[in-house]
């Protein structure tokens, strides 16, 4: 049995993977995606300052859709 995939749901996805490679090897923070879709935060970021983290932390709500997005 096949599950339908929305166009939607790839663009969610590449835009939170995109998210999570930026903040690490840009930033060298930690980012763990959230593992449940919802509408709220979608990834929480721990700041690294001189490899120890500092025990903040920032919620994330990504948005990748075309609709977010102008020239």
């Amino acid at each position: 049995m096949s599950v339908g995939v929305s166009k939607n749901d790839q663009q969610n996805r590449i835009g939170t993977a995109e998210v999570k490679l930026r903040v690490e090897k840009k930033l060298g923070w930690m980012c763990r995606l959230q593992p449940e879709a919802d509408v709220g935060i979608d990834a929480i970021v721990e700041i690294v300052e001189n490899n120890e983290t500092k025990g903040q932390l920032l919620g994330l709500q990504i948005k990748s859709g075309d609709s977010w997005f102008k020239e």
